[in-house]
């Protein structure tokens, strides 16, 4: 059997080699995985009921008669460890069972080796498909890193040294102005290294959830500070609308880390002078939150690709503005 097939498939070839064999009319196969049963699978299809697993997870012998006279179950497994459970019943001719049982105990090693073949294989193929997503997030990384966070520091750099050369020659209007420049690169790049650190952890799965009771008002009022900046250099209003206090149970840096990116796209993609309102509704059982705002919208083509690893898709904002394609 080849070791690239998935375990149904070598399930149904050591089922139909048994019924092939033994002239049976019915086999079930039972997966079993660390000790605990697992799939079932059968033939016919609709031998298999509600009763079956647990009947066979009841075979623990080696060899065992079943309660009809016409069958058998089985263990198949190595060193100790029980890799499969198979039931044989209503077999054509019950006499020959002795010779019957003898061949399938001696097929019982080479089966062994075919279940744990088809294990192994497969758990190999979800280790490629891990290491390809652990490399393609390595390249984006590395992608926004040597890109996407220049272009702020070589900002704050060029204002702070045109601000030290020119501090004796500016009015206190014109450094305010360079020192809120700076401030908001500084603030933005901080922002994106968050973004970064918190997707990187998504990607590896290495992200804690820890849920706590939030007062949403003074979570949205920390999240409107940070964009203030942003929205103002494009003379956006940051509104935001909420009836009455709410406390919700969530993972505050969490639904902070998605309101930053919802409020930062739609200040990215809001030509200036338009408006940006968040609002939340309270249902019997949940709170929706709300970002809605005047800008641009997203194409249908566009859509299908923000949740795509492989896809490194970023379109310029309203005033040309660049992103990371993190989402």
């Amino acid at each position: 059997m080849p070791r690239a097939e998935k375990e149904e498939e070598v399930a149904t070839r050591i089922m139909d080699i048994f019924i092939m064999l033994f002239a049976a009319q019915k086999v079930n196969f039972l997966s079993v995985v660390d000790s605990e049963p697992k799939d079932l699978w059968s033939i016919p299809a609709d031998f298999e009921n509600k009763t079956t697993k647990e009947r066979l997870s009841k075979c623990n012998q080696s060899m065992e008669l079943i309660q009809s006279g016409k069958g058998f179950c089985m263990t198949i497994g190595n060193d100790n460890q029980v890799l499969a459970v198979v039931e044989i019943d209503e077999i054509a001719f019950p006499e020959n069972m002795v010779k019957y049982q003898n061949l399938a105990l001696a097929m019982a090693g080479v089966l062994a080796l075919s279940i744990e073949n088809s294990r192994y294989f497969q758990n190999i193929l979800k280790m490629n498909d891990s290491l390809k997503g652990l490399n393609t997030t390595k390249d984006k990384l590395f992608s926004i890193i040597a890109h996407d966070l220049r272009s702020p520091f070589n900002n704050i750099l060029g204002l702070s040294e045109l601000l030290i050369e020119q501090i004796n020659g500016l009015d206190a209007e014109k450094q305010k102005t360079y020192l809120n420049h700076i401030y908001s690169s500084a603030n933005n790049t901080l922002y994106l290294l968050d973004n970064l650190l918190n997707w990187a952890k998504s990607q590896t799965e290495q992200i804690s959830f820890k849920p706590e009771k939030v007062v949403l008002s003074s979570l949205f009022q920390e999240i409107i500070e940070l964009s203030n900046s942003s929205a103002k250099n494009k003379n956006i209003l940051l509104k935001h609308f909420q009836s009455e206090e709410i406390v919700v149970f969530a993972d505050p840096n969490m639904v902070k880390t998605i309101l930053r990116n919802l409020i930062s796209n739609a200040i990215k993609f809001t030509n200036p002078g338009g408006n940006i309102i968040i609002s939340t509704q309270e249902n019997e059982k949940q709170v929706v939150i709300s970002v809605k705002d005047s800008g641009v919208g997203l194409t249908k083509s566009t859509i299908e690709k923000l949740f795509r690893i492989d896809e490194n898709y970023s379109t310029p904002g309203t005033q040309n503005e660049k992103g990371t394609g993190l989402g």
